[in-house]
């Protein structure tokens, strides 16, 4: 099967402008960094949003339980797995996975293996 077959929605995130104290300051969503991604299960974000900053940037709500690939970057390939609804940024790819079809914590240990397991061709 192809990821498209097992998920119910796929997509990316956004980063409001960071020059806009408006979109951060008292913030009270959950906006995720690809730095935070680690191989885990994400319970907690370093960084808050406002309401302002999430109508105002391509930052969308993800389920819980969304498999949360890092797309680019330092962390490209590393997975977690979202405990807790949250917004994420745009190098983050967010898997809602359909649980009538598919486990997500079977795609997120697939992509953990996948990507953090060290082998050789030899």
């Amino acid at each position: 099967m192809k990821i498209e077959d097992i998920c119910t929605r796929i997509c990316s995130g956004g980063t409001p402008k960071s020059g806009k104290a408006e979109y951060y300051e008292n913030g009270t969503i959950p906006w995720l960094n690809t730095k935070e991604i680690n191989f885990n299960r994400i319970q907690a974000t370093e960084t808050f949003i406002t309401e302002e900053g999430l109508n105002n940037s391509s930052a969308k709500w993800i389920k819980p339980h969304a498999v949360i690939v890092a797309m680019y970057g330092a962390t490209a390939g590393r997975v977690a797995v979202a405990e807790t609804p949250l917004t994420t940024n745009q190098a983050c790819c967010n898997l809602e996975v359909d649980e009538t079809i598919a486990d997500y914590r079977y795609i997120y240990y697939w992509g953990w293996y996948r990507f953090s397991v060290p082998f050789s061709l030899g």
